[in-house]
């Protein structure tokens, strides 16, 4: 998925409990290209807990 998620020209998060997705996804391999992707101006939506 890691590797999906970097050749991605949007990421969309939704659903779901925010906690869980702190726990499963922020601090994870994914949650790392989620912030790359993020930080070279890629578009992120949803609801984020933290920023990235």
């Amino acid at each position: 998925m890691c590797e999906q998620l970097a050749k991605c020209g949007g990421i969309v998060i939704c659903g779901g409990d925010t906690e869980n997705y702190i726990a499963e996804i922020v601090h994870t391999p994914i949650g790392k290209v989620i912030q790359r992707q993020f930080k070279k101006g890629v578009p992120v939506a949803g609801s984020l807990p933290e920023p990235l």
